[in-house]
């Protein structure tokens, strides 16, 4: 097998995501357009195109040298959790109760069904926190992303100076490890981000792990500022529109700055999949969702890749009838290696 192009300029090109950096046509909420990606134009993003050919260049090499970097471990499920907002009802007051009128005019029968279970045994929806303990506790690692600021309308945590929050962090430490998630706002304000940060710090000791709220970053901005304040490790690399692989990696990668022509020692995890993707954007049925995952995890087989997916504590209330994709989560969590 020869290569009849440059394998390692298409390697560079996909892997520093050069394509996002000139780009000016952004999303509503000022995000790179998985539209405008190479990747989805050509319709290979549910391929990990870069692990692929890395593994053929591995082939030829070992066949005319007898070395082999190709890595041989069976690919896994990287699960991981965002906590946007830690109780639905709990600790809101007067408006937990006014609540009831909308979910009534909107006939969400099973919004009015928690919000009675919550009256009447104070058991909040969204405090599945002991059910993700029971489902996560024995993955090799799990990450969890806590958002440390309270902004209407998209950053909900209404009770990150509360002593409750502080129980539910410490409680998810014992089994997970956690990182910062940066307020909608922080990716233009550094000043913001390390705050955040040092609030959770207060909390659960250093803190090297981020994932963007929203899945909102710029490049190379956004980077720099989570080097600036000690970020090891970015979780953000996934579209929220589409499933698939972003940077054509399904392995974390060492990020590369390209205005400053830079090595850097962020190390980027790429994810696939995430609960909001399947169901609002791409519109799945929990079933219709199982089977595109399928689709992936087979992908996946060849290269020994790994599927990384991101679910939400709320993504398991009858409320909003996530109850429903529990064995969409469940499905998730076999992982690659037993798909085969």
């Amino acid at each position: 097998m020869t290569f009849d192009f440059d394998l390692f300029a298409w390697l560079f090109y996909l892997l520093s995501r050069y394509e996002e950096y000139e780009s000016k046509d952004l999303d509503d909420h000022g995000r790179y357009k998985s539209s405008n990606s190479i990747t989805t134009k050509y319709e290979f993003l549910e391929t990990p195109l870069a692990d692929y050919w890395i593994q053929k260049l591995s082939e030829k090499i070992e066949s005319k040298f007898g070395i082999n970097f190709w890595p041989q471990q069976e690919g896994k499920a990287i699960p991981s959790i965002d906590i946007d907002m830690p109780y639905a009802y709990n600790q809101k007051g007067a408006r937990a109760y006014i609540g009831i009128f909308r979910d009534l005019l909107l006939g969400n029968i099973g919004g009015i069904q928690d919000r009675l279970k919550y009256f009447t045994t104070g058991k909040d929806p969204f405090d599945t926190y002991t059910e993700l303990e029971n489902l996560l506790k024995n993955e090799s690692q799990t990450f969890v992303f806590l958002l440390q600021n309270y902004n209407l309308p998209y950053d909900l945590n209404h009770i990150v100076d509360k002593s409750e929050w502080k129980d539910i962090v410490t409680a998810l430490s014992n089994w997970s490890s956690l990182g910062i998630h940066p307020s909608y706002e922080s990716h233009e304000s550094i000043s913001k981000l390390e705050l955040e940060k040092e609030s959770l710090e207060s909390q659960i000791g250093k803190v090297t792990q981020s994932r963007q709220h929203f899945l909102k970053f710029t490049l190379p901005y956004t980077y720099r500022n989570l080097i600036t304040i000690g970020i090891k490790n970015d979780h953000s690399m996934m579209y929220p529109d589409r499933v698939g692989f972003r940077a054509s990696t399904s392995r974390p990668f060492l990020w590369y700055d390209l205005e400053e022509e830079e090595a850097t020692n962020l190390l980027v995890h790429p994810y696939a999949v995430m609960d909001v993707t399947l169901r609002y954007y791409m519109k799945l049925s929990p079933n219709e969702a199982i089977l595109k995952i399928n689709e992936l995890q087979k992908t996946l087989e060849n290269i020994n890749g790994d599927l990384g997916f991101l679910w939400h504590n709320s993504s398991m209330s009858r409320a909003y009838g996530w109850k429903k994709w529990v064995p969409v989560l469940n499905h998730l969590l076999k992982g690659v290696e037993q798909s085969r």
